[in-house]
């Protein structure tokens, strides 16, 4: 019984659904025409009327003028404010020479809603406006033209909520336009940008989406007052937005990603700002900016592009100001042929090169950046004169905190630069300028690195706890080094190589690893009212040195000697304290000659020892105080009768020993505790060793 009613079931399908196909194929034969009306109203626009390239123009006496218009059934309204022209819901076509729609000489008001533009063939338009005023275009489509719409000297109008797409030139076109609106329009994958805009002023383009354009989302030249805001512009072939010879421009809260090129290309602008914009991704690099003058680039948001963050050249006058520059491919900022700009308050962190890095940039201030975990330098400033490097924090980078190279009358003062994986300050060729006040520490080699450079003055810093000097000097000359602290270093405090005409005065170089001062291979090179004590080996290493001077030093408590010197001559060492040093107070080794020792305190358990060539340990008339001599003065003249003996030397001897010190108390200020020296260094090389496992693991990071 059940499979009888299932062949009963089969047989009147099989008769009944061929018969329901044939009466529907008989229906939409019938009426094809009203249901693919009745779809294209409910999936796409509501179409009321199809018209073949239609020319509106409301000049005195034209016969195709609005009222034409309305009476062929085009537009209703009456063309006033309160009840404008409308052109509601047509389809457009364009004849073979001859743009869908043209809109001349109008100076009523219309609004143009829920039209479709397609098709115009060569270089006609889906609309072509010239000469309006008070017009509202809101709502169409325009695809497949020439240009989705083009237009020439409209003014105080609406553009909105369009779709602008597959135009075969620009989605829109503006030639000599003002205040304007064009907002919230999609203007995608056109073969040329989603909009071009010249010679046009105070217009305002917001909201828009434009993408994957085969050229730039956005184009706009010379377009004064300009203001640009809240759009999206991405994956376009050029560029998301580019802004070219404009005065008084403002591009703010726009995104702009993944473009191929830049994301914003903004040349030769005056006056104008860039804030507030989420740039990342792109090709190129986010900003590239070039001949802009007295501009704002500020608080915008600009990584991951695969150049540099932003590139800015020959500009002068422009204040860069609180912007992220983060993980960019290249530098997170490039600035070159440039002047009397401003950098502050910027982050630019991981980038694959330098933080920021300034090439021939005269007058330029960098202040109050964050320049952190970049894979080359913090800082990279070359080629400049007057520059301004101030109240920065540079800390570890891979290879230098600051790159300070060919630079003049610059100065480099309150930085924080620690923890980089090379030096915290590498400088080269860089004359009359001043390094003063920066905390240089936890570098993995030198705090300051300084090469081939003349008439600077290097005072107040911290140099302290690096992994190699505090400060390198080399081949240098006439330069001031005062009133620096460099302790806890782990080889020497400062160290001179072939650095002439020095002045080194009033530093405190003390705990250091090896030396607290080392100056070699030096001439007329001045060493005066320095604290030298508790480093490892010597408070001062002197080596191959000529005729310089050592004054009123207080050198102290080092584990080696106060003074090792070794093939230096014609030095005079005159009213330095040294004081219970552990091997002795000076040690001269061969080859030094012709030194002259007087006005000193020597209070050591070995005081002198000199191996060297007719040193004179007094001037002639007064020599110097030791501690363990045993003469007497019979016509307490303050001058023993006998010499003192110089410990450890081939008959040197002091031929007028003081009696009592010639030198004023020093108070003993202890600035910096002195710790065991075992546990100093061990918590040196422990915070190098850290330092170098995180800088390795972000390069092996970036290598993956």
């Amino acid at each position: 019984m059940k499979r009888r009613g299932l062949k009963s079931i089969i047989l009147v399908m099989t008769i009944c659904i061929p018969c329901f196909l044939m009466s529907i194929n008989t229906y939409l034969g019938s009426n094809s025409t009203k249901i693919y009306i009745e779809i294209e109203d409910t999936l796409n626009l509501k179409i009321s009327a199809n018209f073949d390239a239609t020319e509106i123009n409301d000049l005195p006496g034209s016969l195709n003028n609005w009222s034409w218009a309305k009476s062929q059934g085009i537009c209703t309204g009456t063309g006033t404010q309160l009840d404008p022209y409308v052109i509601d819901g047509h389809i457009f076509h364009p004849t073979p020479a001859w743009d869908c729609l043209r809109i001349f000489n109008s100076r009523k008001y219309f609004t143009i809603t829920n039209c479709e533009f397609r098709y115009a063939p060569d270089v006609f338009s889906g609309i072509y406006i010239v000469n309006v005023t008070n017009g509202r275009i809101i709502n169409n489509e325009f695809h497949h033209n020439r240009f989705g719409i083009y237009v020439v000297s409209m003014n105080d109008s609406l553009i909105s909520e369009n779709n602008f797409y597959l135009n075969r030139g620009d989605g829109t076109f503006f030639y000599d336009c003002h205040g304007n609106t064009i907002t919230n329009n999609n203007l995608s994958s056109n073969i040329f940008q989603g909009m071009w805009m010249e010679y046009s002023s105070n217009n305002i383009l917001s909201g828009n989406f434009a993408y994957n354009n085969n050229y730039s989302g956005i184009s706009l030249y010379e377009c004064d007052y300009l203001t640009v805001t809240d759009n999206m512009l991405n994956f376009n072939n050029f560029s998301g937005l580019t802004i070219n010879d404009n005065t008084f421009a403002t591009i703010e809260n726009n995104e702009i990603k993944e473009n191929i090129n830049e994301g914003l290309y903004f040349y030769r602008n005056l006056d104008s700002s860039v804030t507030g914009n989420s740039i990342h991704g792109n090709g190129l690099v986010g900003i590239s900016a070039g001949w802009i003058n007295g501009s704002l680039i500020s608080r915008n948001n600009v990584y991951l592009n695969l150049v540099d963050g932003i590139f800015i050249t020959n500009s002068h006058g422009n204040l860069i100001t609180d912007n992220n520059l983060s993980s960019n491919i290249f530098q997170g900022m490039w600035m070159e042929y440039s002047s009397n700009n401003i950098l502050s308050g910027n982050l630019a962190h991981n980038n694959n090169h330098s933080g920021i890095h300034l090439y021939e940039c005269d007058y330029s201030t960098v202040t109050d950046n964050t320049l952190n975990f970049n894979n080359f330098s913090g800082l990279t400033i070359n080629y400049n004169t007057f520059a301004t490097i101030e109240n920065n924090e540079i800390k570890e980078n891979i290879n230098e905190g600051l790159y300070f190279y060919r630079n003049l009358d610059s100065s480099v003062t309150g930085n924080s630069i620690h923890g980089n994986g090379l030096v915290g300050i590498s400088a080269g060729w860089i004359n009359e300028s001043l390094i003063a006040r920066n905390n240089v520490y936890l570098n993995l080699v030198d705090g300051i690195f300084i090469t081939n450079s003349h008439g600077n003055l290097i005072t107040d810093n911290n140099l302290s706890l690096n992994g190699y000097q505090g400060m390198w000097m080399e081949y240098s000359s006439n330069n001031i080094i005062s009133g620096n602290l460099a302790h806890n270093n782990n080889y020497s405090g400062i160290h001179l190589y072939e650095c002439d005409y020095s002045t080194v005065t009033d530093n405190t170089l003390n705990f250091n690893g090896y030396s607290g001062l080392r100056i070699w291979s030096n001439i007329f090179t001045s060493i005066d009212n320095n604290e030298m004590k508790e480093n490892i080996r010597e408070g001062m290493y002197f080596r191959s040195n000529l005729n310089c001077t050592i004054i009123k030093n207080n050198i102290k408590n080092n584990v080696w000697d106060g003074i090792f010197a070794r093939f230096s001559n014609g030095t005079i060492i005159t009213e330095n304290f040294f004081i219970n040093n552990g091997i002795s107070g000076i040690r001269f080794d061969l080859d030094c000659k012709l030194n002259k020792i007087y006005l000193n305190c020597f209070n050591n358990s070995v005081n002198a020892m000199d191996y060297g060539i007719n040193n004179q340990w007094d001037n002639g008339i007064k020599g110097n105080f030791w501690a363990d001599y045993s003469g007497v003065d019979s016509d307490s003249n303050g001058i023993g009768d006998t010499p003192y003996n110089i410990t450890i030397s081939y008959g040197s001897q002091d031929n007028f020993p003081l009696m009592t010190c010639p030198l004023p108390l020093i108070e003993d200020v202890e600035a910096i505790p002195s710790f065991n020296l075992f546990v100093i260094v061990s918590v040196i090389f422990f915070s190098i060793g850290i330092i170098w496992i995180i800088n390795r693991k972000k390069l092996s990071e970036i290598h993956i």
